[in-house]
This record gives structure tokens, C-alpha cells and sequence, in this order.
């Protein structure tokens, strides 16, 4: 675990760009997933 502490520390603009691309991929399926996949979901009032 510190390996890996001290290797993302030692490359914080690659981390940043991992990170970039992995929120970029993410928002991509996002919006290409069909409909059937996202549940809709009705929240509870309180009268």
C-alpha cells in the first residue's frame, strides 16, 4: 500500500489525467445507456 501511495504521488499529473479520462468514459456511457437500464426512481412526500 505504500508502493502505491508513494507512485501516485510521484505522478500526480498522470493521476489527474487517469482520473480526467475515467469521469469522461463514465459521463459517455452515461448518456448512451438505454433507458431500460436506468430505473426510475419517485421519491416519498411528507404531507
Amino acid at each position: 500500500m505504500n508502493r502505491l501511495a508513494t507512485l501516485s504521488l510521484n505522478n500526480r499529473s498522470f493521476i489527474a489525467l487517469v482520473c480526467i479520462a475515467v469521469s469522461i468514459i463514465g459521463m459517455f456511457i452515461m448518456t448512451t445507456m438505454r433507458q431500460e437500464l436506468i430505473p426510475s426512481v419517485s421519491l416519498p412526500r411528507s404531507r
